[in-house]
Parts: structure tokens; sequence; C-alpha cells
């Protein structure tokens, strides 16, 4: 899951990024769910950037999180069951979205439920989904958020989901930031003047010009091995 504290040093270099999920909080908040996907290889900095979008609005939405993990891609609703974790924690109205004694729920009920509780939680206060590490999500809780998805109509809520690029299994959310309302937002890597700045900001140094950029070179020949 997320790591809800504050990291020890601000983002750096992603303030279009930042942008792009400020306007989708926007629209939600008149009425209008959205969806962004973000996209990028592992380490480029997506836990990062969700981390910063979090801590940014937490005084003004319900956040809610979740990530996929390896481990857990066969635990059925493995990634739904962490959103509700969250909501409980949070006194959001989820106490009726799917039970765990008996037999397993189907996937299209269990979206139908998450439909239902963010009608309800986005009544109080706009909400904020967030989810990390999609690549590794379990099948029923993408089937799930995908069927959700497509029938949000006037919920105040954004959905943000983070995943490395061409994974198959996320081939229903990728389709649907071809709507108004969903965008996928591909994340490279830093340029050598944000490299530089990020280090002074980390680090206390300065490497200069010509050495940030062989070292965005060298970076960027790793991320296309």
């Amino acid at each position: 899951m997320l790591d809800a504290q504050p990291s020890a040093h601000p983002l750096v270099g992603r303030d279009d990024e930042l942008m792009v999920l400020e306007r989708a909080l926007g629209a939600a908040v008149e009425g209008q769910p959205q969806l962004v996907v973000v996209e990028g290889a592992a380490g480029i900095g997506k836990s990062a950037l969700l981390r910063a979008f979090a801590r940014s609005v937490a005084d003004r939405v319900t956040v809610l999180r979740a990530s996929g993990d390896e481990g857990e891609q066969h635990l059925d609703f493995g990634l739904i069951e962490q959103l509700h974790a969250d909501g409980e924690a949070s006194d959001v109205p989820v106490m009726t979205m799917f039970g765990r004694s008996g037999p397993r729920p189907d996937p299209l009920d269990v979206g139908a439920d998450l439909v239902r509780v963010a009608t309800e939680a986005s009544a109080f206060l706009p909400v904020v989904a967030i989810i990390d590490d999609a690549q590794w999500a379990d099948q029923a809780s993408i089937q799930a958020l995908t069927y959700a998805l497509r029938r949000f109509r006037n919920q105040r809520l954004v959905v943000v989901i983070a995943g490395r690029p061409d994974v198959s299994a996320l081939a229903p959310l990728t389709r649907l930031c071809q709507d108004e309302r969903g965008r996928c937002l591909p994340l490279g890597g830093l340029a050598a003047p944000q490299l530089d700045a990020l280090l002074r900001t980390a680090r206390g140094i300065s490497i200069g010009e010509r050495a940030a950029q062989r070292l965005f070179d060298h970076t960027l020949s790793l991320i296309h091995i």
C-alpha cells in the first residue's frame, strides 16, 4: 500500500503530471468522474507521483489507497479489499460491499457495489481512489473496477491507477482512456536539469549540466535494456 507519510524531500520535475491530476480532480468536483492511468517503467517515479498527489489533496477529499502485489495476483478482490479497508478507516459507508464468507462474489456484483459506495461517499466529500502497481492486480478486482468505471456518471470521484506499460491484464482499463473521462498519462524519465535539481534537493549536491546529461543518458539506456 502507498506510504501515507511525507517523503524526505519534495517531488521534483513532475509539475505537469501533477497538474493533469489536479485538473482531473477539478472536473470530478463538478460531478464528472475521472480515470487517469499512469504508465511508466519500473523505478521511473510512479509511486512518488501518486504519494505527492495524495498528500496535496488529503485535506480536501477522501483518499482511498490500494496496491498490487506480485505474490497476491491470484487473491480474488485483493485490491477491492484494500479499498474497502481504507474506506472503513475513513468512515466511508462500505458495510455492504461484499462478504468474505460464502461463495466467491461475482465481479459484476462487486462492481455494482463500487458504484453505489462511490455515489454515497462522494456525496459528502470528493473521493480520490489511488491504485499503485496495477501490473500485479488480481483479475477479479480489474473486472469489478472496469465494470464500475463504465457506469460512473456524476460521482465526485477520481480513480488514479499506476502500472507498467503494455500489460495485457490492464487492457480493459487502458481502453477506457479513450473516453472523454479517461486519460493515459505516460511517465518518462527526468530531464537533465531536473536530475540536477533532484540531487540538490535530496542530497544537497549539484553535479552540473553536463554530468546531469550523462546521468540522464545512462539511466535512459538502462530503462530500454
